[in-house]
């Protein structure tokens, strides 16, 4: 066995240290150009207002809410539970269509 074998046998069996992964890691980002600020610059944001998935999420707890809370001030409503199911399939829908990033809240 030559030594070129015995340490892409080491490699692929992942018996070395972790530090030889992380510097082929680093080197394999280098070629393929997969730097991290390369990464940002190229995704778009867009404000939490304008995603479909966090408007769905937001229906759908209020929608959820209903029920309990009609029931503790003693008028009970039943929410049918295929609405629910209907947005949380447009939420995931919309977090799977997603081609844009949502930008972090801002504090001030």
């Amino acid at each position: 066995m030559g030594l070129k074998n015995w340490i892409a046998t080491k490699i692929l069996t992942g018996k070395l240290p972790m530090w030889v992964y992380r510097l082929i890691g680093k080197q394999l980002a280098k070629k393929l150009n997969l730097t991290e600020e390369n990464n940002m610059a190229a995704t778009e944001t867009k404000p939490w207002y304008r995603s479909k998935t966090i408007w769905a999420a937001i229906i759908t707890a209020i929608i959820g809410a209903i029920q309990p809370v009609s029931a503790s001030m003693g008028h009970p409503m039943s929410v049918p539970l295929w609405i629910i199911e209907v947005l949380i399939g447009f939420g995931l829908y919309g977090l799977r269509t997603s081609t844009t990033d949502i930008a972090p809240i801002e504090k001030s």
